[in-house]
């Protein structure tokens, strides 16, 4: 009898093989593909003549019809609803089949540890999804991978890294996504502060001094010195947000700045699915605003408003989502301050998943 959890695992991989194919293909010069496409014509047209001349297909035929499909099927792969469909099919099989992950703060399995300090702990992150019927494994970094449906980074801002130089596991991070993976950071801005829990060490990910661009009334730039902790203002015209950070550079995801601010929620339009959970008080911090990156879909979950307007935004978003190629990044911009903050978290998840599960996109 097949392996259940084999045969799944090869119908994914067949799928991502098909897809990656299909993506090649539609990055192609449409001159190359216009080029082919006349021989396919052509091959079919000489094809059928010989049959209906000759009454019989020759070798040479033969491998024209074949070719012919081989092209037919290169045109049906570039069409992007297609390859929309294959991506969405792919994503629901992994978050019907596969386990959700928590990252414990630990580079490998074998090793001592110290993990970035958080308010509710990585076993109670476990428990509570597990409470929600989530199949959950606790992992360390180097366990990131396919195998997993959805993976949690309890830290927030601060993630594990195991190379500061060359930011080895946040670039397997952005490849997870990339191959149709979910990853939820749960607070703070995401990928802000790194972690070596090997050696007990830690630094920011952008520049020594961080940029706010901020709306106040005449525009002004507001420089942060973290390494001094100082704050310098510079007239600039521009919009407001916080940028030179690597989820802006990355993924041109725009946030707001360093001050906390208590907000209410409410589900957007395009959330049907959360609408339930109803409206929630939240400690705004840091919630993304829009996303720059025209190949990047931004998913506006709960939003609420902002105290001015920044730029051409009148709204901030503590709940959104960001769709990367294949998976998603979600992005959680409040702190959680109270049981009842870990609670609303726990259930955007379970209801992401259950998304995902049921339609395989947001």
């Amino acid at each position: 009898m097949i392996n259940l959890h084999l045969f799944q695992k090869i119908r994914r991989k067949i799928l991502r093989i098909i897809i990656e194919a299909s993506q090649l293909v539609y990055n192609e010069h449409i001159a190359f593909e216009l080029v082919f496409l006349t021989f396919a014509v052509f091959a079919l047209a000489n094809s059928l003549n010989s049959y209906f001349s000759n009454g019989s297909i020759d070798i040479y035929s033969i491998i024209l019809i074949i070719v012919s499909f081989i092209f037919l099927g290169i045109i049906i792969f570039k069409s992007k609803k297609i390859r929309l469909f294959l991506m969405k099919k792919y994503v629901k099989n992994r978050c019907e089949h596969q386990k959700i992950a928590i990252l414990d703060g630990r580079i490998h399995e074998l090793m001592s540890h110290t993990i970035p300090i958080t308010r509710f702990s990585i076993r109670k992150w476990k428990k509570r999804l597990e409470d929600d019927r989530l199949k959950v494994d606790l992992i360390s970094i180097s366990r990131i991978s396919n195998d997993y449906s959805m993976i949690i980074n309890p830290f927030g801002g601060v993630y594990i890294e195991e190379d500061f130089s060359n930011l080895k596991t946040f670039m397997r991070i952005k490849k997870y996504i990339h191959d149709g993976g979910v990853f939820i950071n749960v607070k703070d801005l995401a990928f802000w502060k790194s972690w070596n829990s090997r050696n007990n060490t830690g630094g920011i990910t952008s520049p020594g001094v961080e940029t706010y661009e901020i709306n106040t009334g005449s525009m002004t730039i507001l420089q942060h010195n973290i390494l001094h902790n100082q704050l310098v203002l510079q007239p600039r015209l521009t919009a407001g947000s916080l940028i030179d950070t690597c989820l802006f550079k990355n993924f041109g995801v725009h946030t707001t700045t360093f001050f906390t601010k208590n907000r209410n929620l409410i589900a957007t339009p395009i959330a049907d699915f959360l609408r339930d959970i109803g409206e929630m008080d939240i400690t705004e911090f840091r919630a993304a605003i829009n996303c720059e990156k025209e190949n990047m879909e931004f998913y506006r979950l709960f939003s609420t408003r902002l105290d001015q307007v920044v730029g051409e935004e009148s709204e901030c978003f503590p709940v959104a989502a960001l769709k990367y190629y294949m998976g998603y990044l979600v992005l959680f911009g409040m702190d959680i301050t109270s049981e009842r903050d870990f609670d609303f978290e726990c259930k955007i998840i379970k209801k992401i998943n259950e998304k995902l599960s049921l339609a395989g996109s947001l």
